[in-house]
């Protein structure tokens, strides 16, 4: 049977006869670059992709010259997720047909994959000026500008684009991921739900607008576009890994999703980390109990956010006589504060571009005893890794205020306030609580000095609403709403990252305006201010004398921000980790009784500080140095981390079999 018969098989997409063709081909005429082609092709429509890629890669001793080979081998190793090799094998495929756009794209967006947008530029360039209409490989260069910091030309390249290809679905996505960047919110969603119109079954898409939809405020729509999406779960592939945890990250600011309904999604999720690799059960480390370990951190949150100042103010005091520590960095980023964690790691690993058993296989040759998850479901986390049991004891550190959902991790580290007892069930892993508290806070950059209460010299209590609009629905509304009824000279300060807010007019002001005054507020009396650097923020919080915290899913890197301005935060209890996270700060810096158990507590509470000045002004002036007493003691976190670490080891050592090395 001739090679041209399984080509013209492969042609009419007749996928058994076309095997059963080629197979007999090769079989007649060996391992010749077309009839291998013809039974790799075969193999991949009957969705063996491992299988077609193994066929090809059968003939790289030969060399072929054939750039359609090196073309094909290239796609199946990018389809694979294999974007190094995919690189090399475009490349050839370039070097035998130089005037190949698919090759010249293909090798762009392996370039991409890799986060290497600088050099795949001048390959789309290339691309454009021989198609210059052609729209998917204007997104592409899109793409790239933006990972470049070249946001303001990317945007252009996009709006012209947009102009001609009204309708194209990567275009659409890539505005939304410009003006979120710029947190113009209120734009990406309006080109979020384009994209939904154009792509309704999209998980992608509705991950996306999910997210659009909260950063814009419109939490219901959020919610919506949440439900589609993890019921789209099943079309989801590897990268859409950061999606998913986007969606799973959402739930926890949805006032009607129970404790018991976070935890069935997130183990549910758990098995798509997991996938099919079998899990890890046996170790060669030495079950001594007492010897040093080796204690690995696996990570993107390596770099300047939040993270920073509630990680770094405890790993830099890390015990290096009997701790050893690796730090794997899995996102390619590099800042100054990447530069801090370095200083602090005994061992760095840039581990970005390794795919699971790259990972599994180095944290193995490091001999990790205790390896620690600090993303959560944060942005490239790498839960898959964990799933599959890469160290003999994996702990959740949860700078991601839940549970992971993985079955793998045994322990979560966390404390008496935020996990009380009866509260375990939430939770996959074994929680265990640290006795002064899992959080401990350091600012990036020393703050300015803490101000008189600006009520004094106002003549008026401004409250203060700090975090994105998102985390505020009906319920927080209708409170904020009743302080400032009861309290009608007071005023009401909304900041948060936007750069709509400082605008008169614009969608983001609007918005809240429109939630108050349909609650019977006078629009005048609501202050706001967008987004500033560190020093800027923490200046427009010390104009408010006090602060009005969210729920379920509480502020923590805000409220620490307020008590090291000296204002004092206005809590609801929760009941759910993140919902609890808010009381557990303020009951650590003895104002727990700003904690309240309902809502009409919750407006009580606001509004009996607001009617003593004296004694607001009073703590005010002091709650900096409470603060720091309660929550600024690193070396005392790292010594309760360190002791739990200790505890884990010697259970692993003592289920281990007598004779085990």
């Amino acid at each position: 049977m001739s090679t041209e018969a399984a080509w013209d098989a492969v042609a009419a997409r007749e996928w058994p006869r076309a095997l059963h063709c080629a197979l007999a081909a090769v079989g007649h005429e060996g391992l010749a670059p077309s009839p291998v082609r013809a039974l790799a092709i075969s193999l991949w429509g009957l969705g063996s992709l491992a299988g077609a890629l193994a066929a090809l890669e059968s003939l790289l001793p030969q060399n072929p010259p054939d750039p359609l080979y090196w073309s094909d081998l290239a796609t199946l190793r990018f389809r694979s997720r294999h974007f190094a090799p995919a690189i090399t094998a475009f490349a050839r495929a370039l070097d035998l047909a130089p005037e190949s756009l698919a090759a010249r794209h293909g090798l762009a967006e392996s370039l991409l994959r890799l986060h290497r947008p600088a050099d795949a530029i001048p390959y789309l360039e290339d691309c454009l000026r021989q198609e210059p209409d052609n729209a998917t490989y204007t997104a592409a260069l899109g793409q790239a500008l933006l990972a470049t910091e070249q946001a303001a030309v990317a945007e252009r390249l996009v709006d012209s684009a947009l102009v001609r290809h009204p309708r194209t679905l990567a275009l659409l996505l890539l505005k939304a991921s410009i003006a979120s960047q710029a947190t113009r919110h209120q734009e990406a969603l309006a080109f979020a739900a384009r994209a939904a119109l154009e792509a309704p079954a999209s998980f992608e898409v509705q991950a996306i607008l999910a997210v659009a939809s909260w950063s814009a405020g419109d939490s219901a729509a959020a919610f919506a576009a949440q439900r589609n999406a993890l019921s789209l779960t099943p079309n989801q592939t590897a990268e859409d890994r950061n999606l998913h945890s986007n969606l799973l990250w959402l739930m926890l600011h949805n006032p009607n999703a129970s404790a018991l309904t976070i935890l069935e999604t997130y183990e549910n999720a758990s098995r798509f980390w997991a996938g099919a690799q079998p899990v890890r059960t046996r170790f060669p480390n030495s079950p001594n109990p007492l010897r040093p370990l080796r204690v690995g951190y696996l990570t993107g949150e390596f770099v300047m956010n939040p993270a920073f100042c509630f990680l770094a103010c405890w790993l830099q005091f890390q015990d290096r006589a009997n701790f050893t520590s690796y730090f794997y960095m899995t996102r390619p980023l590099f800042s100054e504060h990447t530069r801090i964690y370095r200083q602090i790691a005994d061992h760095w690993r840039d581990v970005w571009s390794f795919d699971d058993n790259e990972l599994s296989a180095l944290i193995a040759r490091d001999e990790i005893d205790i390896l620690v998850e600090l993303s959560g479901h944060f942005a490239d986390h790498r839960l898959s890794v964990f799933a599959r049991r890469a160290a003999p004891v994996q702990v959740a550190f949860p700078h991601f205020p839940a549970t992971t959902g993985v079955a793998q991790i045994d322990y979560l580290l966390s404390d008496r306030w935020t996990t009380p007892p009866g509260a375990e069930a939430e939770y996959t892993e074994t929680v265990h609580r640290l006795p002064s508290g899992y959080i401990a806070f350091q600012l990036a950059e020393a703050p300015p000095s803490v101000t008189p209460l600006p009520a004094l010299a106002n003549g008026y209590v401004t409250f203060g609403v700090f975090q994105r609009p998102g985390k505020y629905h009906a319920q927080t509304w209708d409170a904020i709403a009743a302080i400032l009824r009861r309290l009608p000279d007071s005023r009401l300060l909304c900041h948060y990252e936007s750069a709509e807010l400082d605008t008169p007019g614009s969608p983001s002001r609007d918005r809240v305006a429109a939630e108050l005054v349909s609650r019977g507020i006078d629009p005048v009396r609501l202050l706001f201010r967008g987004g500033r650097p560190l020093a800027g923020h923490l200046g427009v919080i010390a104009e408010v004398d006090i602060a009005l915290d969210s729920f379920p899913y509480n502020g923590q890197t805000t409220t620490c921000d307020c008590l090291w301005m000296g204002v004092p935060v206005v809590n609801l209890q929760g009941a759910t980790h993140p919902g609890r996270v808010g009381q557990a700060l303020l009951e650590r810096v003895g104002l727990g009784h700003l904690s309240a158990a309902s809502l009409d507590g919750y407006v009580e509470t606001a509004l009996a500080l607001a009617a003593d000045l004296a004694a607001l002004a009073s703590l005010r002036a002091g709650l900096r140095s409470q603060a720091e007493a309660a929550l600024g003691n690193g070396a005392q976190l790292a010594r309760e981390i360190e002791s739990a670490y200790r505890l884990f080891w010697c259970q692993w050592c003592a289920r281990q079999p007598a004779n085990a090395p």
